[in-house]
């Protein structure tokens, strides 16, 4: 995820989640602005919006990865 303020994060989506759901990330949104300069981050929606790709165009290294990846993150 990018925020508004350029800055990139790793954000956990939940096993099972609904698409459409939204997820709160707290502090990453735009500065609250007081008296001319920013104050306090508010807080970054995201909404879940999955991406289904049909699994015979992944190419074979492509999987690998993906597989590996989950391996180390489970």
């Amino acid at each position: 995820v990018v925020d508004p303020m350029g800055d990139t994060y790793s954000v956990r989506v939940p096993e099972g989640i609904s698409p459409g759901s939204e997820l709160k990330v707290k502090g990453k949104g735009y500065p609250n602005w007081v008296n001319g300069q920013p104050g306090e981050r508010a807080d970054l929606y995201l909404m879940v919006v999955p991406i289904i790709r049909s699994i015979s165009n992944i190419p074979i290294t492509e999987l690998e990865e993906l597989l590996e990846h989950r391996r180390k993150h489970v």
